[in-house]
């Protein structure tokens, strides 16, 4: 039985050393073999092939040594969580800090200060995200500055024009 968390953890920390942040892991077993999938990036977004390279043979070491997967059992799949890929944690919005982003909010209400009724309920903004904390971000929007908590996001993605 494969101990999720405690891979999990090990990853981060051995990434950590590296200066690359684990974004997701997913695990499945097909056929006999362990499939373990890797999203990981620098904490400021960049990451590159030769980086990815460099961290699949780091895991699968690991991996193999330490964990006690068999080599020729397994899949691993190390990647960049892609421009693309929408937002799933405070993580996530730090690698895209400085860029644009597009936001779906659950709720509009009480957002916009000077409760303008075409903004109330806008539940789509687009905008630069200015700063990042552990609760909120700062989206710099052409309406204005706006806090928003993350609890409040449904859904976002980097803008890539």
């Amino acid at each position: 039985m494969i101990d999720k968390e405690n891979i999990k953890k090990s990853l981060e920390s051995i990434l950590e050393k590296e200066g690359i942040v684990l974004f997701d892991i997913k695990f499945a077993k097909n056929k006999g073999a362990d499939h373990l999938q890797v999203a990981l990036d620098y904490p400021q977004g960049g990451i590159d092939l030769n980086a990815c390279a460099r961290m699949n043979n780091l895991i699968r070491n690991f991996l193999e040594s330490k964990m006690s997967f068999d080599g020729d059992n397994l899949v691993l799949e190390v990647f960049s969580p892609g421009i693309d890929k929408v937002f799933s944690d405070y993580k996530s919005f730090y690698r895209v800090k400085g860029k644009r982003i597009s936001i779906w909010l659950k709720n509009s209400n009480n957002l916009f200060p000077d409760n303008k009724k075409d903004l109330e309920a806008k539940k789509y903004l687009e905008g630069l995200l200015k700063e990042v904390n552990d609760k909120n971000i700062v989206l710099n929007t052409k309406k204005g500055e706006l806090n928003i908590d993350f609890n409040n996001i449904s859904k976002a993605k980097q803008i890539l024009i």
